[in-house]
């Protein structure tokens, strides 16, 4: 018979993991995608509760408990498990009487199952049936069968005459079972990937809060529950609410007129001085509502101080469509290097970084829906947008609304200037007054004058009097003000210097790694110069080493959105040192922490962390071939400046390299590694604090290094 010319897909059983883990990387995400399948099935209440996942064993699990129309075999076979079903684009609403707008649709979410465990068991009920249907998915079957496969030769495949299973072939059991539930949908998730700690709990907790899009008119309700046996406060079933917005120093609301094709924006009207809103035709991106909430200090405060228990932050803006988040991708981080910012608001600060909005400054929502906006698109990772020009031009329409919406502050800050001026201007004015009633107090001859006169000088004592006061606030606000800004200054310009050096750097190790290629290149290899070939070879690996640092360091400056925020030095230091305890141990070192409580400091808390971190790191090195290994770290603090010494035992640093050891590429440990980063990085950060760092005499002397950091409380 001779051979078909056709071909056809098909898909390899790693395909559950390119789906699954690989493709969505946050477990926040998975869950997200797993509770936006309940609302596609008209649920009311959706529980999650997590069973024992402060550890991993193997009586963890996750349950997703919904209490939607439930699925039956027919389902589960047609629908849920066949990957990219279209079943929601050809019923775009729910069933009578919810009739909401489907949100899955790409048919690839359920995959999100295997981010979160090994093992899946889907419990289903429709109303009316008198069984549960039970299907068990094990991704560990579908690992296995793809280890055992990478083990095999392609001779041996070919010999034992066997295709490979692919991902289609494998099958999954399924039973009835008598019904635990009246109907809806259970997930069993057991032997989750990864361990859940209260904070990812709380993070759990307020990022669902924010699924349901406050402003949209949800006609059935649709209640997410959290359950944490092991944590407080979720040791009982607790309801996921929001309400972030009511602190708010400014908002505004910005809507459509599909009848006229008309959007509304903000406009900067410069004879009123005022913010007013304009109609304008329908953009290229489709109608959106915008709604923003803006927070000044004091609404700042009041906002963290409310929160102060909680994960929830002041954390920019978000798209909903059709009411329901489209990616969750603005979501909080402590590190703000981890951070996301897709709609690139904290990018554009740089540009004018006083009279522009970051996501720490506002809390928005922008509505748009499927059939409005059918060119915004959340890409299948639900992590991004893809790049489309509308999504660009939308892009471009939020800047606009945020610059125009700062217009306000820059009115504001004028308006405060004119206050305090006139707040000056009357004062003098009583003061001038004063003076004249205590010309007429000595010229009085009469006791009831001189009385009238004294009554009067005391009304304008007290004017006086509150005069000052108001001019104190205001006079603090103002120093308030100027010192965030000489902060933000000062850092600039520490990474102007950052910025001078890394180029200089990479020029040179660009030139170093060009030339040492050219001369392997263009010489011949032969037996006799194979030991300088590989020389050359070595200094090219050992420069692109080197340049990898350089960039991975310069990455960090450039995701980093000048983040400052009180920290406390105890906690930092003693965490920092924890998570290199594995190799202390290993290595015999002995750790002298002496570090105070309850001091905290205004900076970058990545950046102070990446100091102690370098000078661990160079320690450690340091240290190598000594029989007895010490490291120190200890703090002192006066009212003005906090001061660390961090010192070890090691080789120390040699008085020829004295002068040059903070520059980029000086280092003593190159045969173990060290590529002359770290005390350019350890000086570079502590710039930025508006500190200083030298080498003192040694603490262990004559051996060993010895740093002293000094860093200001105010600057």
């Amino acid at each position: 018979m001779a051979q078909s010319n056709k071909l056809k897909w098909r898909f390899d059983v790693n395909t559950f993991r390119l789906l699954g883990r690989d493709l969505i990387t946050d477990r926040i995400t998975a869950l997200f995608e797993l509770v936006k399948n309940s609302y596609d099935a008209n649920a009311e209440n959706v529980t999650l509760e997590f069973i024992n996942v402060g550890t991993k064993n193997k009586d963890s699990k996750i349950l997703i408990k919904d209490d939607g129309i439930g699925m039956t075999i027919s389902d589960i076979q047609n629908k849920w498990m066949v990957i990219g079903t279209n079943s929601k684009r050809k019923d775009l609403y729910s069933p009578s009487p919810y009739k909401r707008r489907y949100i899955g649709e790409k048919g690839i979410g359920r995959f999100a199952v295997d981010k979160l465990g090994q093992r899946v068991n889907i419990r289903t009920k429709q109303k009316g049936d008198e069984k549960e249907l039970v299907a068990t998915i094990n991704w560990q079957t579908y690992q296995d069968l793809a280890e055992e496969q990478r083990s095999l030769d392609l001779f041996t495949e070919v010999k034992a005459k066997n295709a490979p299973k692919l991902f289609t072939d494998i099958e999954n059991d399924f039973e009835y079972v008598e019904p635990t539930f009246e109907h809806g949908t259970t997930l069993e998730i057991f032997l989750p990937r990864e361990v859940w700690e209260l904070d990812d709990i709380h993070r759990a907790y307020k990022e669902l809060s924010r699924l349901v899009s406050p402003f949209y008119d949800v006609k059935f309700p649709f209640n997410i529950y959290i359950k944490a046996s092991e944590y407080e406060p979720y040791s009982r079933e607790r309801l996921v609410e929001g309400d972030e917005k009511i602190f708010a120093s400014n908002s505004f609301e910005l809507n459509f007129n599909e009848f006229e094709n008309t959007q509304e924006v903000l406009y900067f009207d410069e004879a009123e001085r005022k913010v007013i809103i304009k109609n304008v035709l329908r953009p290229s991106f489709g109608f959106i509502k915008f709604y923003l909430y803006y927070f000044d200090r004091d609404a700042k405060d009041r906002f963290n101080t409310y929160h102060a228990a909680t994960s929830v932050k002041i954390d920019g803006i978000k798209i909903y469509r059709d009411g329901i988040l489209t990616t969750p991708f603005a979501e909080y981080e402590v590190e703000d290097a981890k951070r996301r910012d897709v709609l690139g608001i904290n990018k554009r600060r740089w540009r004018a970084t006083f009279d522009r909005m970051g996501t720490r400054d506002c809390i928005g929502y922008i509505e748009i829906t499927r059939e409005g906006n059918p060119q915004i698109i959340d890409a299948t990772n639900r992590q991004d947008f893809l790049a489309t020009p509308e999504f660009s031009d939308l892009q471009e329409f939020i800047y606009t609304q945020l610059d125009t919406f700062m217009e306000t502050r820059v009115v504001a800050r004028e308006e405060k200037t004119k206050e305090r001026l006139n707040a000056f201007e009357q004062t003098k004015n009583i003061v001038d007054d004063l003076q004249k009633q205590l010309k007429r107090l000595r010229a009085a001859k009469t006791e009831k004058k001189q009385e009238e006169v004294v009554a009067i000088i005391a009304e304008k004592f007290d004017e006086i009097q509150k005069g000052v006061e108001n001019i104190t606030i205001e006079y603090n606000e103002s120093k308030k003000e100027e010192e965030r800004r000489e902060k933000v200054y000062f850092s600039l310009m520490s990474l102007s210097l950052f910025a001078a050096n890394v180029s200089h750097a990479v020029r040179t190790t660009i030139y170093s790694i060009n030339d040492d290629a050219l001369f392997i290149k263009n010489e011949a290899f032969t037996s006799e110069n194979e030991v300088i070939l590989k020389k050359f070879a070595n200094r090219i690996h050992r420069e692109i080493q080197r340049l990898r640092q350089v960039v991975d360091f310069m990455l960090k400056y450039a995701k980093t959105d000048l983040p400052s925020t009180y920290f406390k030095i105890h906690d930092v230091i003693q965490n920092t040192f924890d998570a290199h305890e594995t190799i202390f141990k290993q290595k015999n070192i002995e750790i002298q922490l002496n570090i105070e409580e309850d001091l905290s400091i205004w900076g970058n808390e990545v950046f102070f962390q990446d100091v102690i971190t370098n000078l661990i790191s160079n320690s450690i090195k340091a240290l190598e071939g000594n029989f007895k290994k010490v490291v120190h770290c200890s703090t002192s603090s006066t009212p003005k400046e906090l001061k660390i010494i961090f010192a070890d035992n090691g080789i120390g640093v040699p008085d020829r390299i004295r002068d040059k050891m903070f520059d980029m590429y000086t280092t003593t440990t190159q045969e173990q590694g060290g590529a002359g980063m770290g005390l350019f990085i350890v000086k570079t950060n502590i710039e930025t604090f508006g500190g200083a760092v030298e080498l003192i005499e040694s603490i262990f002397s004559p051996n060993g290094a010895t740093f002293c950091i000094t860093i200001p409380f105010k600057k």
